[in-house]
């Protein structure tokens, strides 16, 4: 009786423990180890930026301080910067910008099957000038965006923590990103793991 009590609180024990395990959401997965999946996370967060919180920011132009937004499946995110436009004009010419400089900081932020916690920022401008004179028109357009895990004067963030589904594995890390492009040049990207593995690619 004593054997079969003692069988049955290892058996108890090891189950409680495979379930609190599954249920910590941060416990599980595993790192990015490959440019493919390196490549994947650049890409939901891409997504995140550009199909969520820049048209949410878009929509009204200011300067944001510790606003506090939710996630569309959970979480937090706190924004932190500006968003404005500018125009200059003349009889000859005239100069339009559009800036977005955002700290964007999440907190188990979920969206589209990935978790985010850590701070993220997002840059964006564009500008479009034109200048005319007797022998006519010259337009000129320049576009850069970039998200990066450091503040722009190269001090690094705390890595950020992501998790998301990748072709059926979970992936699960802790990352520091660097990305950029510039008008019609390819994305340069580099994407560093926590164990200091660094993937650079284009895209």
């Amino acid at each position: 009786m004593k054997k079969f009590n003692f069988i049955l609180a290892i058996v108890i024990t090891i189950g409680f423990g495979a379930c609190k395990k599954e249920g910590t959401g941060g416990a599980s997965g595993r790192a990015i180890t490959d440019e493919a999946t390196a490549k994947a996370a650049f890409l939901k967060i891409n997504n995140l930026w550009t199909a969520t919180l820049e048209p949410m920011i878009a929509k009204t132009e200011k300067t944001y301080k510790d606003e506090t937004i939710s996630g569309p499946n959970g979480g937090q995110a706190v924004i932190n910067g500006r968003y404005y436009k500018t125009r200059i004009s003349s009889s000859s010419s005239s100069t339009s910008t559009t800036n977005f400089d955002m700290l964007i900081t999440f907190k188990n932020y979920i969206t589209d099957g990935m978790t985010l916690d850590g701070t993220v920022r997002f840059f964006e401008f564009s500008e479009s000038r034109s200048a005319c004179s007797s022998s006519g028109c010259a337009f000129t357009n320049h576009y850069s965006i970039s998200y990066d895990t450091n503040d722009g004067l190269d001090n690094n963030f705390p890595p950020l923590g992501i998790q998301f589904d990748n072709n059926g594995s979970k992936v699960n890390d802790k990352i520091l990103i660097e990305s950029g492009k510039s008008d019609n040049f390819r994305w340069g990207i580099t994407v560093t793991n926590s164990a200091g593995q660094a993937f650079t690619f284009n895209y």
